[in-house]
This record gives structure tokens, sequence and C-alpha cells, in this order.
């Protein structure tokens, strides 16, 4: 019991001088310094410790520079990177000090995503083709083509265009060019990352639905997972450099941004 309550009246004296325990910010030392007056004591002159590092990297183009010029500061550094970040942590063994690009998708890209398989009307095809994907797209001829298909709202007539094997019905009336005007697939051209200038091709089945005059881009299976992977590695080959810090696909838990 005596010693339990020596311990209480040891941890009253310590929190009563951490009270009274202050700091104070100097005028004249650069800056980082500060005063800590603790009871009984005269004025220690202090050099506070520096923040955390989280470095925002732009791109990485930028994280393959900020390595090669700042490895003599890290540690025991290693990389970890994935389809939406590259994290440089600058010792493993306290995974404290990070410096982080996020990898951003670029409108292409997310447009590709998003519009897999919708149908768009003849317009917004046309539209996401000239816009959208603007310097894409490999047939230069296809949106004219497109723009020369008409479509009839009458029952009566067929139409002898063919798309693969199915029928186009009886609503195209006029197409000029024929069957090879509505190819069945397409390549683009697209880069995946707004942040990294590498791009990839990208094969799309071009779909097309006469009784709700539509039209829809469906890249082929696999078609988006191997073109991120095609920019992942081209990614890696910038952060594999002589005497670089090892790179694994992953990420690292508490590398906050």
């Amino acid at each position: 019991m005596e010693e339990l309550g020596a311990l209480a009246e040891h941890i009253e004296t310590l929190v009563e001088a951490a009270a009274e325990t202050t700091m104070m910010q100097p005028l004249h030392e650069p800056g980082g310094y500060y005063y800590l007056k603790q009871p009984g004591k005269d004025a220690e002159l202090v050099l506070a410790n520096p923040p955390w590092h989280r470095e925002v990297i732009e791109s990485p183009v930028e994280m393959e520079k900020f390595i090669k010029e700042r490895m003599g500061d890290f540690k025991k550094p290693v990389i970890f990177y994935g389809d939406k970040s590259i994290v440089l942590v600058y010792d493993f063994n306290t995974r404290r000090d990070v410096a982080k690009c996020d990898l951003v998708p670029s409108s292409q890209w997310n447009a590709l995503v998003k519009l897999t398989g919708v149908s768009r009307t003849q317009k917004d095809f046309i539209r996401d083709l000239r816009v959208v994907y603007r310097s894409c797209l490999a047939d230069t001829n296809l949106i004219a083509n497109l723009r020369g298909i008409k479509w009839d709202n009458r029952d009566g007539g067929d139409s002898n265009l063919q798309h693969g094997k199915e029928s186009m019905g009886r609503q195209i009336i006029n197409q000029v060019q024929g069957v090879d005007v509505i190819p069945e697939e397409i390549s683009l051209t697209i880069p995946v990352f707004e942040n990294h200038t590498f791009r990839t091709r990208i094969q799309c089945a071009v779909d097309v639905n006469p009784e709700s005059r539509t039209f829809a881009l469906t890249p082929f299976p696999q078609e988006l997972h191997n073109a991120m992977e095609a920019a992942l590695d081209d990614i890696l080959l910038g952060l594999t450099k002589t005497d670089f810090p090892p790179a694994f696909r992953g990420s690292v838990f508490n590398a906050n941004s």
C-alpha cells in the first residue's frame, strides 16, 4: 500500500510539473526552434522534430525525378504501386514518411468504362467519337460514314445491309458506302491516366440496334484489364532504375494522403 501511495504521489508531481511547463517561440532564432521552460530549470532552447513527410507528387515522371534527387535522404525505402497511386516509403521499418502520387484516370478511360455497352443515339455516338475520343480513333472515315446512315419509320422495304450475321432491318433505307461503312469493331488508342502520357490500344465491338436506332461501344473481354496492366508496366519501367528502391504491387496502410 505504501508503494502504491508513493507511486500516486510521484504521478501527481509529474502532472503538476507538466502543467507548469511552458513553450515559448523565440523572436530572433531560426524557424523550428523554441524555448522549453520546466519547473526549477532555466529555459532551454530546443529544435523541434521535423514534421512527417507527406509529399504530393504530380505524376509518375515527377516521382522518378524525386527519387533520383532524394535517394540520399531515404534509410530503407520501398515503393508500392497500383491502379490508384504510387507511394514511396522513406523507411520501411517505420513507414511514417511517404511521398505519394495519385494516378488520375483519363477522361477517355472514364468514358469507355462508364459507357461500355450503353446505347447511344446516332448524334451522341458520333459526338463521343468526334470529341471524347478525339485523336484516339484510327479510322478517320468512320464519323463521316456514320453521319450518312439514314433511318426510316416506314414498315415496308428491306435493306440488304448486314452487320456481321445480323440483319440491320427495315429502318435503314440509305447507306451510300454499303456494309463496310459500319465496321464490326474499332481500335481506340487512349491514355489510361491523365497524368501519364502512355497510350494503349483497346479493341471494341460496335453494336448497332436498328429498332431503337442506337449504337453501343463495347470493349472485348480483358481489353480494359490488359490496357491497365500495360499502363502500369510502363510506369514500373520508370521506377525500376538502377539503385532505385524495390517496387511492389500493392499499398501501405499508414501512408496517409
